[in-house]
């Protein structure tokens, strides 16, 4: 990796402008994807603003997650699987942002301690620096080889963001909450690096049908408002079932980036046998004064197995979304 600017996001906005611009500029003529045609470029909030764009967090989904698949989609998981060695869990999920495009969601290593998700969305503007990064985080931006803009932010409470964006303007997101240190982000930035210089280009997805199985037992999933106490936001999930059993679940506390991106602050799990309903509270420990954030939380893995049978359910589960404040 070839950095060519490193900063504090906490540092002063002239900084990060002029980090921005220089990086900007390095960047090859072959990046222009024809004449009088710009590439999508990573600016800071600012420039994003003097477009004449929205705060990127106030561009949120309309309607709800929908599975889908396609043989780039299949071909894309694959590619990721192999480049992290992770396994891709559950189905790949769209949201339509309008105008601003649709992302795909990539779940990896879903039921292990490192999970890690890859948002994909191809891009025809610019995007605002502050969707792809943390703040108070340590932040690069540096060119590869093929032309594709990266950038990397590192919290040692909140994990690791990797983005890349291509010439194309595919921008791809690698968000590991577990990846802390730089040793972990360097191996994030591995991943990043292998996908894209293997890159297939725009990804073509058609709508899937969940599947569930009808074995009994049988049993629903709740997601909850997230909510804020003594400095902390948390969310809580449930599963409800009929049975009793051995019950396995995942729920994820996600901050909204801005533009598609969704950042996992916290993962909860449970693991209880005999019985027949059973909570996971992720909780993020926030720092007062940091201003309104949009949450959500989202289920992941949920099933219940005992001698009548299994129940299980695939794809994510997302709740109720709230913008709050730190207190």
């Amino acid at each position: 990796m070839h950095v060519t600017s490193c900063h504090k996001l906490a540092a002063a906005t002239a900084t990060v402008t002029v980090g921005i611009a220089l990086f900007a500029s390095a960047a090859p003529a072959s990046a222009n994807s024809g004449e009088g045609t710009k590439s999508p470029q990573i600016i800071s909030d600012q420039q994003y603003a003097r477009e004449g764009n929205p705060d990127p967090r106030t561009v949120a989904p309309t309607g709800a997650p929908a599975p889908v698949t396609g043989e780039s989609v299949r071909g894309f998981t694959d590619l990721l699987a192999k480049a992290s060695g992770l396994e891709a869990a559950g189905n790949v999920l769209s949201e339509n942002y309008g105008d601003f495009g649709t992302s795909l969601r990539f779940d990896l290593g879903v039921e292990t301690e490192t999970p890690v998700a890859v948002t994909r969305v191809d891009t025809k503007g610019d995007v605002p620096q502050s969707a792809l990064t943390l703040e108070d985080a340590e932040t690069a931006v540096s060119m590869l080889p093929t032309g594709t803009r990266l950038v990397t932010s590192l919290s040692p409470e909140a994990g690791a963001m990797v983005s890349t964006l291509s010439p194309a303007g595919q921008l791809t997101v690698w968000d590991s909450p577990a990846a802390r240190t730089p040793a972990a982000l360097k191996t994030v930035v591995e991943w990043a690096e292998s996908v894209d210089a293997k890159d297939p280009g725009r990804i073509d997805a058609r709508p899937q049908a969940v599947m569930r199985a009808a074995a009994k037992p049988s049993c629903t999933a709740h997601v909850y408002t997230p909510w804020t106490h003594d400095r902390k936001v948390g969310v809580s999930g449930a599963l409800i079932c009929n049975q009793k059993g051995s019950i396995k679940l995942s729920v994820y506390l996600e901050q909204y980036r801005g533009l598609w991106i969704w950042k996992m602050m916290s993962v909860g799990t449970a693991n209880f046998s005999g019985v027949s309903t059973t909570n996971a509270t992720p909780e993020w420990k926030c720092s007062k004064g940091a201003g309104s954030q949009l949450y959500r939380g989202r289920m992941q893995t949920r099933q219940l197995v005992n001698g009548n049978g299994k129940w299980w359910a695939t794809g994510s589960v997302y709740g109720p979304q709230k913008r709050l404040v730190c207190g």
